[in-house]
């Protein structure tokens, strides 16, 4: 209910947004030629955004905002870099080749090919782990663990 006024203020810009708990994410779709126009919108909104939360005694925190300009490996090629950047105050925010949602890292062209690599990587680094308490188990353990079920 606190965040409804928000939800109002972004909707007039016609950006939509979804909120999770303290993260609040502003989505905006547009063609390839109308880049500028829609990185305009998102000044304007994330302006009136901070306005609001200046109003309500709470802050917008510029090192945890993020740009990502989702595109297909076609239209990715013809952006110099990956993609525009937002001037916010005396801030520029320039858009990333990847960010992390809810724990899912996307990248530009939405493959899910990063996520994939840290959840390998996270699940042989716990495997790696398991390796340390091995010496401690019971035999029977030990060729319980290693047996297939």
């Amino acid at each position: 209910m606190y965040a409804a006024d928000l939800a109002d203020n972004v909707t007039e810009h016609k950006v939509k947004l979804h909120g999770y708990a303290d993260d609040t994410q502003l989505y905006i779709h547009c063609q390839p030629d109308e880049t500028a126009a829609a990185v305009a919108v998102c000044e304007c909104c994330i302006k009136d955004v901070d306005d609001w939360m200046s109003a309500n005694r709470l802050k917008l925190n510029m090192d945890k905002t993020e740009l990502l300009w989702v595109r297909s490996k076609y239209n990715l090629s013809k952006l110099n870099g990956s993609g525009p950047s937002l001037q916010l105050k005396s801030s520029t925010v320039n858009s990333r080749q990847h960010v992390r949602v809810l724990g899912v890292h996307f990248l530009s062209d939405l493959s899910l090919d990063k996520h994939v690599s840290c959840v390998s990587s996270s699940c042989f680094h716990q495997l790696r782990q398991l390796r340390h308490i091995r010496p401690r188990l019971t035999r029977s353990l030990r060729l319980h663990s290693c047996t297939p079920s």
